[in-house]
């Protein structure tokens, strides 16, 4: 009798220990935005939104994995109104996206439901105390992230707390106000105050883009900053910033819903021009091509396209194809026959002179983009079923290992 009443006793606690291992945060079910929103101001309490997508690894991460912890379920469930979107495929999803500006993913927002506002926010899939930290601070009315905005625009300048402030807006993946906030920490430093290693230090993990004025007083004061930190190290952060910069504006697409920054473009090779030994010339070139391409001066661009090919910048690496296919198959846009053959020419060229399949499927994948733009329907079957050997014939090379690659367009 013992024994048995032990062997109950064992499985209920099994049971009720696996129970206790099995919560979860209770996401809001089949309701709206306004009636997520209405529900949380009749509690009294925030809103948390776990703002995913289907193909993001990190999500599926968090979900599983944080969000099943039970320490996370019962603080979540006990102060929040919980709720969880697909950004790019759910109507309220793809709204609250544009709303609070969502770039990352995941992005974890805590909304006041009073007045709409972003209160704080995390982006990344961190651990289960990370997400109850930053729950905490979301509730903190003085140290949350849209208390520490109106302090910081009130004219708070702390260093301690500009260096709380920075972090945090790192932790939110706002670069742009990070950016800022550094660079007018700055202000007003001369430049030997600025080419020390601390100054550096907040430079080179806050501030990316090549237009702003620290990095202009970097780029014009190299020699300086060399001596403070060291040659590598300033140069590494310069080329990366300048490519990051013209990679963003060289992948413009006129099928996508973002308009060209024209003032940006040429703001961006004003600038390069003005740069004296450093290596520039292909964010430049890639900068020239992609304006001719927004003004549909397709000849100039072409000539433009031939002498960035033999200076490699459209080479066989990976960036240079990619940005190659983007600018050729732009040529469907001319309306002009000439101009598309061109480029159908071009490509049998690339195609005749490459040994990789999957590149060769990839060129003629853009012909017969062109070929259909100019209503050659034969030739693009053509092309079509090129395509098709290709990529057939690069499986089988491989061994099935290799896939064709993600094009930009």
């Amino acid at each position: 009798m013992k024994k048995l009443f032990f062997t109950a006793a064992l499985l209920v606690w099994l049971c009720g220990s696996a129970a206790a291992q099995n919560r979860s945060i209770e996401f809001v079910q089949g309701k709206t935005w306004d009636e997520i929103v209405s529900k949380a101001a009749d509690a009294g309490r925030l809103i948390f939104i776990d703002c995913y997508t289907d193909w993001c690894g990190p999500c599926k991460r968090l979900a599983e994995t944080v969000f099943t912890q039970d320490a996370v379920a019962d603080f979540f469930n006990a102060n929040f109104v919980n709720a969880k979107f697909e950004m790019e495929k759910e109507a309220d999803g793809v709204m609250l996206k544009e709303r609070y500006a969502v770039r990352a993913f995941p992005t974890l927002l805590f909304i006041d439901p009073r007045t709409g506002e972003a209160v704080h926010r995390l982006v990344g899939a961190g651990t289960a105390e990370w997400l109850i930290d930053g729950a905490r601070t979301a509730m903190n009315a003085e140290d949350n992230l849209a208390s520490m905005t109106a302090r910081y625009e009130a004219g708070d300048r702390d260093p301690q707390f500009i260096t709380d402030y920075v972090r945090m807006l790192r932790d939110a993946y706002m670069q742009d106000q990070q950016a800022r906030v550094v660079a007018e920490s700055l202000e007003g430093l001369s430049i030997d105050e600025l080419a020390t290693p601390e100054i550096w230090l907040l430079i080179s993990e806050n501030i990316n883009d090549p237009l702003s004025w620290p990095m202009r007083e970097v780029m014009a004061n190299r020699e300086k900053f060399y001596n403070a930190v060291g040659q590598e190290v300033v140069d590494r952060h310069l080329g990366s910033s300048i490519g990051m910069a013209a990679h963003a504006l060289a992948s413009w697409n006129p099928r996508g819903n973002v308009p060209f920054d024209e003032a940006r473009n040429a703001e961006m090779m004003k600038f390069l021009r003005g740069v004296v030994d450093f290596p520039v010339a292909q964010s430049l070139s890639l900068l020239e091509i992609v304006e001719l391409r927004q003004r549909g001066e397709w000849k100039e661009m072409l000539e433009k396209m031939r002498r960035a090919e033999t200076d490699g910048v459209l080479g066989e690496n990976m960036f240079g194809v990619q940005y190659f296919l983007l600018n050729i198959e732009s040529l469907a846009g001319s309306g002009d026959e000439n101009i598309v053959r061109e480029g159908v020419a071009w490509l049998d060229r690339r195609i005749a002179a490459t040994e990789n399949f999957f590149r060769k499927a990839e060129y003629s994948q853009s012909k017969v983009r062109l070929l259909t733009s100019i209503g050659d329907d034969l030739g693009a079957d053509k092309a079509r079923q090129e395509e098709e050997t290709f990529t057939r014939e690069g499986t089988e090379q491989s061994g099935g290992r290799a896939v064709r690659a993600i094009r930009m367009n």
